[in-house]
């Protein structure tokens, strides 16, 4: 009996110290938590990045080697709607907001981070029984379709900002511009053209890998989160499309997602606008004048009294 007696003891202490550890884990969360929710207000408040930076940091160095997920989705998100500094030439902002998305990106699949990539990549080949699956199961199912998402958002961000870097010209209907051969400088100096045709072209090759990357991922809009994504990913190929010369295939994608839009979503002025610009461009001035009445009927200008 003094044996069962210290045995039922030993055990009560080892379920006491498992619950305390428990408390101290979730007390810990909690206060992530809180400081990630406090990052999140000042990202939405229009905080200055310098403000919103420090507490990034502060956050970063608090996890370690290894952010959280949460965290660094919650930069990415930063980055996709920060003001340039102020002073920077116009110019060279779509540049310094690639360069911004793209390490926000790049730092979600870093191999110190928070996602196992190919861990992913390998669990969402194999068939899975979610009626049978246990707790820990379910557990890793989540947490997989939670990086899934994570990588599909992170891709799409960084593919979409360097597709801003490119020149108009890439994006014109009938112009010499395949994919790592644009040369669309028109300074007068040699020495300016080159540089100005290296840069279009690293810009070009680079676009083009982040969209290979982005489609390992996305086989259609349908996997993404919400419509903004999906939008995106529409206006993201259609640049694809076009700077491969293949205009028909661009406008392919834009008439598809428009299809798909509910009447007076957020998001179809803009694609409807890229739509009128391809008809024209194809000689459609028909099909491109019907969809300006049509857009002018869902989205009216109302000018305001004097």
């Amino acid at each position: 009996k003094g044996e069962d007696k210290g045995d039922e003891e030993d055990a009560a202490a080892v379920a006491e110290l498992k619950a305390a550890e428990e408390d101290a884990e979730a007390l810990e969360q909690a206060v992530f938590k809180a400081k990630l929710e406090r990052l999140g207000a000042l990202r939405t408040a229009g905080a200055s990045a310098t403000r919103y930076n420090a507490l990034a940091d502060a956050l970063r160095d608090e996890q370690g080697q290894t952010p959280s997920l949460d965290l660094l989705l919650e930069v990415l998100a930063f980055q996709q709607q920060t003001k340039p500094p102020e002073d920077m030439a116009e110019e060279k902002v779509a540049d310094w907001r690639a360069a911004q998305l793209g390490m926000a990106a790049d730092a979600i699949k870093a191999p110190s981070g928070p996602i196992d990539e190919s861990a992913v990549a390998q669990f969402f080949g194999m068939s899975h029984n979610a009626e049978d699956a246990s707790k820990e199961e379910k557990e890793l199912a989540e947490k997989m379709a939670e990086q899934r998402t994570a990588l599909r958002s992170s891709l799409l961000a960084k593919a979409g900002s360097l597709s801003e870097c490119l020149p108009d010209k890439l994006f014109t209907v009938g112009t010499d511009k395949a994919i790592g051969t644009a040369d669309v400088s028109t300074e007068e100096d040699e020495s300016i053209k080159m540089v100005a045709f290296k840069k279009i072209n690293q810009d070009v090759l680079a676009f083009d890998d982040a969209v290979s990357e982005l489609k390992k991922w996305v086989d259609s809009g349908d996997v993404l989160k919400d419509d903004a994504e999906k939008d995106a990913l529409a206006l993201t190929l259609m640049r694809h499309e076009l700077a491969r010369s293949r205009p028909g295939a661009a406008l392919s994608i834009v008439r598809s997602r428009l299809a798909a839009h509910e009447p007076g979503a957020k998001g179809a002025k803009e694609l409807a606008q890229e739509c009128i610009k391809l008809y024209r461009a194809l000689g459609l001035e028909c099909w491109a004048a019907n969809m300006e009445d049509s857009l002018f009927a869902r989205f009216p200008v109302v000018k305001l009294p004097l």
